[in-house]
């Protein structure tokens, strides 16, 4: 037990650049190991929850880009406990997150798998993932064509849509397009899960009062006997 605890202290360590020399893509290796013990013991992550947003979403995360998608990662898989706590106490990680899938700063070969891991981060934590996933796709859309508008009226060059789309760069447009497939097959699952959760307390329901109801059926029987 002592051992497990010197190692996962000694993980941290190298996440948080405690030690002398550590380098971006060894934090980013520690918290990976620090990911997988987490699947059996949750509770490893929660009291290094600030480090995970700090580090895993600030400037590290420019010098090492799969930093921020193993920091989602982390962030999945907290307890629920510590999902609770993020949710009362931080709203920077989702603006975090949003900045994750709407900016142009990761390279484009590894953006895909980190906006990948954001996105279902959004809608495993965020308490309306509806309406924030709503807002991201709207800036991920800005970002790609506010630009462009702004270019159109300070010139003051009236341009159809398809010429506008034209001018938009394949890569932003690709980024856009894989923004809202991804929030729209995260939302599908949410809406399954929304549709059994509520089915279930539907049965509880109904089971709840068939108990009821044969208690009452019982109690009037006894009465008419008694009587």
């Amino acid at each position: 037990m002592t051992c497990c605890f010197l190692q996962v202290s000694a993980l941290w360590d190298y996440f948080c650049f405690n030690i002398n020399g550590v380098r971006p893509v060894q934090s980013r290796g520690a918290l990976s190991i620090l990911c997988m013990a987490a699947k059996s013991s949750p509770s490893i992550l929660g009291a290094h929850l600030q480090d995970i947003i700090d580090i895993g979403f600030g400037r590290w995360a420019k010098e090492e880009p799969l930093l921020a998608r193993t920091a989602c990662l982390a962030l999945q898989r907290l307890s629920d406990e510590d999902k609770g706590k993020l949710i009362n106490t931080s709203s920077r990680v989702f603006a975090a997150l949003q900045g994750l899938v709407t900016s142009f700063s990761i390279p484009e070969k590894i953006w895909y798998g980190a906006a990948d891991k954001a996105i279902s981060t959004i809608y495993t934590l965020h308490p309306a993932p509806e309406i924030f996933a709503t807002e991201t796709a709207k800036k991920s859309l800005s970002s790609v064509f506010s630009v462009l508008g702004n270019e159109d009226v300070s010139n003051g060059i009236e341009t159809e849509n398809d010429a506008s789309l034209s001018s938009v760069s394949p890569s932003k447009l690709g980024r856009f397009l894989f923004v809202i497939s991804h929030i729209a097959l995260n939302h599908l699952v949410y809406i399954e899960n929304s549709v059994r959760k509520v089915q279930k307390q539907i049965r509880k329901n109904e089971k709840s009062q068939s108990t009821v109801d044969l208690q009452s059926d019982v109690s009037k029987s006894t009465e008419v006997i008694l009587a």
